[in-house]
């Protein structure tokens, strides 16, 4: 797949997060650090889905939340993918409790772990990776 999927699965990044509202350049460093940019059909190492590395023990309820039912869901259209992901981290975003480092947080390891403080060094981890491209304001 290469070069030229990555580069048009990040150009969507872009258009669907000015769409639902996410920073781009936020979105984009979400997607960089979740690998999957270039294998829109990837299942990842824990079972995570597309682009998005969706967790499959939610995506119903995101689904369900975040897609319009007049069209049917696959996670492995990348525009499907995208939309769902970033609408969840927009649903993240807009957590009173959260600045943008603790929704990325959420965003690996569910909004719980986080409001109970109790991320794991996995999601502190992955949050620091997506600062390295994003930097985060406010810390």
């Amino acid at each position: 797949m290469g070069g030229d999927v990555a580069a048009r699965i990040l150009a969507l990044v872009v258009v669907i997060a000015g769409q639902v509202g996410v920073d781009p350049q936020l979105a984009k460093a979400v997607v960089i650090t979740e690998g999957a940019y270039h294998r829109p059909d990837v299942i990842g190492r824990t079972g995570d889905l597309g682009v998005m590395q969706l967790n499959p023990d939610y995506i119903d309820w995101m689904v369900e939340s975040f897609w319009d039912k007049r069209y049917r869901f696959n996670w492995r259209v990348p525009e499907h993918n995208i939309y769902v992901g970033l609408t969840y981290l927009k649903y993240l975003l807009s957590f009173p409790e959260f600045n943008t480092w603790q929704a990325v947080i959420a965003y690996n390891c569910g909004p719980y772990a986080v409001l109970n403080n109790r991320p794991p060094r996995a999601s502190l981890e992955y949050a620091d990776k997506v600062g390295q491209l994003y930097p985060f304001n406010g810390r």
